[in-house]
């Protein structure tokens, strides 16, 4: 009798298991040979791992372009936790700005010119302990991750010493879903009921973390309030009021910037996504011309 794929596969599977285990690239690589043909899914590594990096970069004084270096992960696998050490020599660290981009071409500041005429940066930020760092959870950790340091004034200099990832993989398979909507909405001037457009999900999956972006023409975005309701109810406020007399709100709201988007992990994704805009004071008007959701799940 002829054996499907299914079970070709598992005795592919289970005679490597026997001769290499099913934690080493043999495994990986035969599990993934048959996920690219669609049968089963690909192998996602889980565990810690470590890298670190020594440039001894000088840090040019006063530049903003500043210098850069590179980690590369090459491992696959969704981020669990993260954490980022630094050591930083510098005589005024108020100077400095420091920046991580991970593969996905996410952007976290570590630090922006706090600490006066302090000396030296030597820190490790994790995702438990320093918020922003909650965007990154759930993407890939595989490529190559980047440290950015600049110096904004004159007089004191530095020196990157070294830094480093410390990255636990998860064994769940995560996916991105991305859905736009475009209404070109009217907002009602000084109406507090304002417009609600609607984004309707049909797949089901948990959700590990949001993105909303928004794009509303108006003359004053001070007078603005938008608000996102998930299927499970519940709400958040992504701009309240802010920005006075400027003109459009054109922006992305994450859980780095808009911490109430985290509380959206681990809730049900299937269902009606609804964007409610409203106008609170007379004279300026405006419209909603489109929003999107970037929502990565498993």
């Amino acid at each position: 009798s002829r054996w499907t794929f299914k079970q070709t596969r598992y005795a592919l599977l289970n005679a490597c298991r026997q001769l290499y285990g099913d934690q080493g690239r043999e495994y990986a690589a035969l599990k993934n040979a048959w996920a690219a043909v669609g049968v089963g899914e690909p192998a996602v590594n889980s565990g810690v791992i470590r890298r670190e990096s020594e440039p001894r970069l000088t840090i040019p004084d006063n530049d903003p372009a500043g210098i850069s270096d590179a980690i590369v992960i090459e491992a696959e696998g969704g981020i669990q936790d993260l954490s980022c050490s630094l050591e930083l020599r510098h005589s005024y660290i108020g100077d400095l700005r420091v920046l991580l981009v991970s593969p996905g071409a996410e952007t976290v500041v570590l630090h922006d010119r706090q600490g006066g005429g302090s000396d030296d940066l030597i820190r490790e930020y994790s995702l438990a302990a320093y918020p922003p760092l909650s965007v990154l959870k759930g993407d890939q950790a595989q490529g190559e991750w980047r440290l950015l340091v600049s110096d904004h004034a004159a007089q004191d200099v530095g020196m990157l010493v070294k830094w480093g990832l410390t990255i636990s993989l998860g064994n769940n398979v995560q996916h991105l879903l991305q859905r736009i909507s475009t209404p070109d909405l009217a907002i009602p001037d000084n109406t507090p009921a304002g417009v609600e457009d609607i984004i309707d999900i049909n797949d089901p999956g948990i959700i590990v973390k949001v993105k909303v972006s928004v794009d509303v023409r108006h003359t004053y975005i001070g007078d603005l309030r938008c608000i996102l309701q998930s299927p499970a109810g519940i709400k958040v406020v992504l701009h309240n009021r802010r920005g006075s007399g400027r003109d459009n709100l054109k922006r992305t709201y994450d859980g780095a910037q808009v911490p109430r988007l985290l509380d959206l992990a681990g809730s049900e994704m299937q269902g009606q996504w609804r964007l409610l805009v409203s106008d609170h004071a007379p004279a300026d008007e405006g419209v909603l011309r489109e929003w999107k959701l970037d929502i990565t799940w498993r």
